[in-house]
């Protein structure tokens, strides 16, 4: 069977690519089954009433996928980097734009923070890195977006805890996406983290912060600090909130701990974080 790019169908197949763009911009989610209806309802629907007696099913099938799908990317390419999109004045690569695929890949390699310092050394302060993302340096604004009153928080939390295997409806508190929810839940904690409280914890943070001079003073040659912070920043956690437990400051990451965190962040978060803000 020959189609034309004129035919009923392939207007059907046009609009219906243009309405679903605008549904999955309006309306995000993160039902699977809300985004399998949006990429494959539409085009069975289209197959199904121009199927003719002659025509070979599968063949007919993939063709209307094929040109839906088509269709449905390049109208949200167009979108995303035309001025009518709300971070159309955000300077950034064209990439970054269309899909948060390509920085999911840098991330996955481990570049992501080289490069991601490479685009402020170019752009400035301010950098689209996502259709609907931007990265701000200035450190003027860190409290009016993540201050008390700051912004809500966008999708890529919501990845983290999808990654993780655990359900939206399971959310724990710093994860929460809606603001009345996270301040009901927060006001007990506020307890824990009044100035009384803290005071606390500086006996055990001063000790933590001790031993890691101690350690960095016994180094010789380039230090790697990234690791002893995270080591201090580990032993520290497990001070304030198990009592001890930890102490990769004195020991190493004897037992490989450090590392296996690591790696599954390195393997499993990346590309699964970005996937709601694709």
């Amino acid at each position: 069977m020959v189609f034309s790019l004129f035919s009923a169908p392939w207007h059907a197949c046009f609009f219906l690519a243009m309405g679903a763009s605008q549904l999955l911009r309006i309306y995000e989610s993160f039902s699977v089954s809300y985004h399998v209806a949006i990429l494959l309802l539409p085009p069975t629907v289209v197959a199904v009433y121009n199927i003719q007696g002659t025509s070979p099913v599968v063949l007919t099938l993939a063709s209307y996928y094929a040109a839906y799908l088509t269709l449905l990317i390049a109208w949200t390419i167009l979108y995303r980097v035309s001025p009518l999109h709300p971070l159309s004045r955000y300077p950034g690569p064209f990439w970054c734009k269309t899909s948060k695929i390509w920085w999911s890949l840098l991330t996955l390699r481990g570049y992501g923070h080289y490069r991601l310092k490479a685009l402020h050394e170019r752009y400035g302060d301010v950098v689209r890195i996502g259709p609907n993302e931007l990265s701000i340096r200035d450190p003027e604004a860190i409290a009016p977006l993540l201050g008390a009153a700051g912004v809500p928080k966008g999708p890529g939390i919501m990845g983290s805890i999808l990654a993780s295997g655990q359900r939206a409806e399971d959310t724990a508190m710093i994860g929460l996406l809606d603001v009345e929810e996270h301040l009901h839940r927060r006001r007990p904690w506020n307890r824990a983290f009044g100035s009384a409280a803290m005071k606390e914890y500086e006996p055990l943070i001063a000790r933590r912060t001790r031993q890691l001079l101690d350690a960095l003073s016994q180094q010789k040659g380039p230090v790697e600090l990234g690791k002893w912070i995270n080591y201090f920043s580990y032993d520290f956690m497990c001070d304030m909130a198990y009592g001890g437990g930890s102490e990769l400051l004195r020991d190493g990451d004897a037992n490989n701990v450090w590392a296996l965190l690591n790696h599954g962040v390195m393997s499993v978060s990346p590309p699964l974080c970005t996937a709601p803000a694709f």
